[in-house]
């Protein structure tokens, strides 16, 4: 089974996706940037 393009990507990608999400879920922490 051969991995779709957009695995990598999303490995590459993922954990700062989460951490910006995580920061804009967390409405105690709003800092400006």
């Amino acid at each position: 089974m051969r991995f779709p393009w957009w695995v990598p990507l999303l490995l590459t990608l993922g954990p700062t996706i989460a951490r910006e999400w995580f920061d804009d879920l967390k409405p105690q922490r709003k800092k400006h940037r």
